[in-house]
């Protein structure tokens, strides 16, 4: 195999992100090599120093040999099954965030995906852009105060709240550490799919909606959630963010 790992030698600095004084080093697993030439060209635009893997196995060792700042991660590998591979990087306690590259997939392995940390996602055939967009949110969340040493309530309080200033980047960090922290818990996945219903994705808001469903099917505000959103001929009516929020 050809090899891909290449590097930049300059600094990162792009929208809010602090990152001037540390190199941000990113690792891909993806087997398919244009897509890994895709990602690793737009990366290195912005200055990341990159480092790939065509399996999980390779990759899983360079994560034991190196830290990084952030792993970009094919959730179909022919070496591993998608939630195995989470579910061991979790057992080793590797908290590395998690981009997720994945095609539309099954609604089943996502929620199993989401329920392990990996909350973002990123499909194949996305644009360069928006790639480094997403990249460069996910970089930005450590400059969130506090926010590793908030307990589940709390984050699901920021979480509502950052919703209703529209500041959904930041509802999305406070719903992916909620998640970590009770993976069996409805709210978060009803707040995922309101955020996605305001970003007028409503099909990714029903998915997160019956996600929520599927958890408990008694949680009231995905119910309605669900019965409002089906509605099309009335936008105008709040989301229902549990215990009396609505955005």
């Amino acid at each position: 195999m050809k090899k891909e790992e290449e590097s930049g030698a300059k600094q990162v600095e792009r929208g809010e992100k602090k990152m001037t004084d540390e190199t941000v080093n990113i690792l891909i697993v993806d087997d398919e090599a244009e897509m890994r030439k895709v990602l690793r060209d737009a990366l290195q635009e912005e200055n990341y120093l990159i480092d790939t893997a065509d399996n999980f196995r390779t990759g899983f060792k360079k994560i034991e040999q190196q830290e990084y700042d952030l792993i970009l991660l094919d959730l179909k590998l022919p070496d591993i099954d998608e939630i195995e591979m989470l579910e061991k990087m979790r057992e080793e306690n590797i908290m590395t965030p998690l981009l997720i590259i994945t095609d539309y997939g099954s609604i089943k392995s996502n929620v199993k995906a989401m329920k392990l940390g990996a909350v973002d996602y990123l499909r194949k055939s996305c644009d360069p852009e928006d790639v480094k967009e997403q990249v460069a949110e996910i970089l930005a969340r450590k400059d969130i105060e506090d926010f590793d040493q908030a307990d589940y309530e709390t984050l699901i309080l920021k979480a509502k709240d950052a919703i209703n200033e529209r500041n959904f980047d930041l509802a999305h960090s406070f719903l992916k550490r909620a998640i970590i922290m009770a993976e069996n818990h409805a709210e978060p996945f009803n707040l995922l799919g309101a955020i996605a219903e305001k970003k007028n994705d409503k099909e990714k808001a029903m998915r997160l909606y019956r996600a929520s469903l599927d958890i408990d099917p008694t949680y009231e505000p995905a119910q309605d959630n669900i019965e409002r959103a089906s509605q099309f001929n009335d936008r105008s009516e709040q989301a229902n963010l549990g215990d009396n929020y609505r955005s």
